[in-house]
């Protein structure tokens, strides 16, 4: 995955000096450690998100060996996919790497 990341006034990059982002997409597998400061961003509680994980597909984001995005998705029947949660490392949220997080998730999901 490879982002257009602009900054303004606010710490991000001004609009004539785009920087690209390149992150791996791929799966959280059993190895890796489950991104909760993350997830508990989006959800109140451990106890709520452990609840869908467990039957969730989970798509990370890795920057520099550092997960950045993290998007669970729950299949709800042959043509429903219910996104459960989207969290984005705070330093680099509003940047568009949710969306395109989730648009190349779906995309993989459906393969």
């Amino acid at each position: 995955m490879t982002i257009d990341r602009e900054r303004n006034n606010y710490g991000k990059y001004p609009k004539d000096n785009k920087r690209k982002l390149k992150a791996i997409i791929r799966l959280l597998n059993v190895t890796d450690k489950i991104p909760y400061e993350l997830l508990l961003d989006a959800d109140p509680s451990k106890k709520l998100v452990d609840s869908y994980m467990a039957k969730a597909q989970k798509y990370i984001a890795v920057y520099e060996n550092k997960t950045i995005v993290i998007c669970v998705l729950v299949k709800l029947n042959e043509k429903t996919i219910e996104i459960k949660n989207v969290a984005i490392a705070e330093n680099l949220q509003v940047q568009g790497i949710g969306t395109k997080m989730i648009e190349n998730a779906f995309h993989i999901s459906q393969q």
